[in-house]
């Protein structure tokens, strides 16, 4: 192959790494804008998504309990697949994991105690000398 071939061809693939690499960085950009608006849905800045993992250790329970209730809990799919991954807003985990009083049950009143009226508003006992 001559020189001024292989050249050329070296400049063609330069330009072909440098679009592509130019291209998978507005693609990676464009996903990860994606995927931070998914995450703060909530209108928060911050939002911190936990993996079904993280739920299962922090609330106590299995992670098959996570992927059995994901959709109570309140998991969100990371992809499309039928296998994506699913990650967790805590409060909306905490809120759904709050314990709620049985619907056949009554709500505990506190126990009334009766007040001493004061003193000076006995009635005397009969037989009681004063």
């Amino acid at each position: 192959m001559s020189e001024a071939r292989q050249q050329l061809l070296d400049a063609i693939e330069g330009a072909v790494s440098s679009t592509l690499d130019r291209r998978l960085d507005a693609i990676a950009d464009e996903l990860a804008d994606r995927i931070a608006e998914r995450m703060n849905r909530n209108g928060t800045d911050e939002a911190e998504w936990i993996t079904a993992a993280e739920v299962a250790r922090r609330y106590s329970v299995s992670r098959d309990f996570v992927y059995e209730h994901s959709e109570r809990l309140g998991a969100e799919r990371m992809g499309d697949g039928p296998k994506a991954r699913l990650r967790f807003d805590p409060r909306v985990v905490t809120e759904a994991l709050a314990p709620r009083p049985h619907p056949l049950t009554k709500p505990e009143r506190p126990n009334p105690r009766r007040k001493r009226p004061p003193a000076g508003d006995l009635l005397p006992i009969k037989g009681a000398h004063q």
